[in-house]
């Protein structure tokens, strides 16, 4: 149970993807290409996960911290996002927000699969591996990411709605609000998508 808890919220996580997505190819213009090859910076943290996971469990130290660590990168890379989500972001701002998420997924991956099919006999395993596998896969990132896009949508369409508060009509003419707009949406989207991050960040730190 408590092994189906944390892949719960492991998919809290995961899901950020989506969010991600709309973030570099929404608002920096990222090709598929380039939005794709993010990913590949995630693979120095996953190689530094296993490495630290094949010295955890040699030495027989509490898998407890090693779940730990895990949870506080994923929290990490939430953290950077929240703060440096900018029209301006650089591809480099990427490194280390990545590096956390891919360290965070696959020691997360190695040690909430080990707790939740621990001292499970074999047939036991097979049967529980069928279960675990829709429960992260469908259910966890299913429900967070289909929130997410329901988030981002509520969220933008009221950052837009205070974002024209600040619109003088004797100031701001039509033309001006049509040249802005743009700028205007993108500004929306980075708001909904740090409000997203907030929620994660209040969470992961709870």
């Amino acid at each position: 149970q408590h092994g189906l808890f944390m892949l719960f919220w492991l998919g809290m996580f995961l899901g950020t993807a989506s969010i991600q997505n709309t973030f570099a190819v929404g608002v920096l213009g990222y090709d598929q290409l380039t939005n794709t090859r993010l990913s590949l910076l995630m693979i120095p943290g996953i190689i530094l996960a296993g490495v630290l996971a094949i010295f955890w469990f040699k030495k027989e130290k509490p898998l407890k911290m090693y779940i730990f660590s895990g949870f506080s990168a994923m929290v990490g890379y939430a953290v950077i996002m929240y703060f440096s989500m900018v029209l301006e972001f650089s591809y480099d701002n990427w490194y280390l927000p990545m590096f956390l998420k891919g360290y965070g997924m696959c020691s997360l991956f190695i040690s909430v699969w080990f707790y939740t099919l621990d001292k499970l006999e074999m047939d036991e395993m097979l049967a529980a591996i069928g279960l675990v596998l829709v429960w992260r896969t469908f259910l966890a990132v299913g429900i967070f990411s289909t929130l997410y896009s329901w988030f981002q949508y509520r969220f933008q369409v009221t950052a837009i709605g205070d974002l024209a508060v600040y619109m003088d009509g004797m100031t701001v003419t039509a033309q001006n609000v049509a040249a802005n707009m743009k700028a205007i949406q993108l500004n929306a989207i980075i708001i909904a998508t740090k409000k997203i991050f907030e929620y994660i960040i209040l969470v992961g730190l709870g």
